[in-house]
């Protein structure tokens, strides 16, 4: 009896932390989430949704702790709008800086006499 106890009361309090660790994850997301800051102006856009999506984003947004539907669909929108400008904006950066090098590679001016003399010295 008392090692069913005690491994009752080992599953039970792991079981609490895990919940604990999903709770605080999902309160992190709300305060990370663009909703957190009051911004008076808005705008309106209206979205059609198929049944099953819209089962889908109503248990998404129930599992992941947010207010409303509108909340989560704009948080994720938000995120994903986000992470597509990031990933478009390094793309950009690293066609610039490769056009750079190799355009200084392949166009370098001719050397100076400092630089002349710093090679003769090797």
């Amino acid at each position: 009896m008392l090692a069913f106890l005690v491994t009752f009361f080992l599953f039970f309090g792991s079981l609490s932390v895990h919940f604990s660790s999903i709770f605080l994850n999902f309160s992190n997301q709300l305060k990370s989430c663009h909703l957190a800051k009051k911004n008076p102006e808005t705008s309106n856009l209206k979205l059609q949704f198929s049944s099953d999506e819209t089962l889908v984003i109503k248990r998404a947004a129930a599992i992941g702790g947010f207010r409303s539907i509108t909340d989560f669909v704009i948080c994720s929108a938000v995120k994903q709008a986000e992470e597509i400008i990031q990933s478009h904006e390094s793309i950009l950066s690293s066609k610039r800086d490769a056009q750079l090098f190799f355009d200084t590679v392949f166009n370098a001016p001719a050397p100076n006499e400092k630089l002349k003399a710093a090679a003769s010295c090797f």
